[in-house]
């Protein structure tokens, strides 16, 4: 009896099997005499985070000396997806950080956790809207301070590589 994992390139998520296999000996040698296979079910969120799938990649913004790079990318059997943006500033980096968005059975919507190169940190729930998705977060900067911000994620109708994000 074992189990078997196969995980194959992006975007297909990993599949699993059980199986079993009968080995028999005839005349001083082994010989697979029978073999029974099942698919294994592996547990992930990827359908509940379908909706943000697009965002999967490299992105990049830039204005006057300011460029911000993001990355994002499934992680975890495609249960959360990872942010990592840097901003550089004349070439140089001034901020960092990351986001793990992902479903959260508790509150039965997507949310997401995130950790900045400064030390501070927060949470947000988002919600799907007409245009993209809602985002409510709240968090604490280093020093303690508290903050909150409304986001808009936008996707930009008929471009596969432009989105908008506003944060009000």
């Amino acid at each position: 009896d074992g189990t078997t994992r196969v995980t194959v390139p992006q975007p297909v998520p990993p599949r699993a099997g059980r199986y079993t296999a009968l080995h028999v000996r005839q005349g001083g040698k082994w010989f697979l005499a029978a073999v029974r296979e099942s698919d294994v079910e592996l547990p992930s969120s990827v359908s509940r985070l379908a909706g943000l799938g697009w965002l999967i990649g490299q992105w990049q913004a830039k204005r006057e000396d300011t460029t911000v790079q993001t990355r994002f990318q499934w992680i975890a059997n495609k249960s959360f997806i990872r942010r990592d943006s840097s901003v550089h500033r004349g070439g140089v980096e001034v901020s960092s950080g990351s986001q793990i968005i992902g479903w959260d059975p508790t509150s039965g919507q997507i949310a997401s956790w995130s950790f900045d190169s400064s030390g501070g940190h927060g949470s947000a729930r988002w919600t799907p809207s007409s245009e993209g998705w809602r985002i409510e977060s709240q968090g604490v900067l280093a020093d303690g301070t508290p903050t909150s911000s409304h986001e808009a994620l936008v996707r930009v109708a008929g471009e596969d590589n432009v989105f908008g994000w506003r944060s009000f």
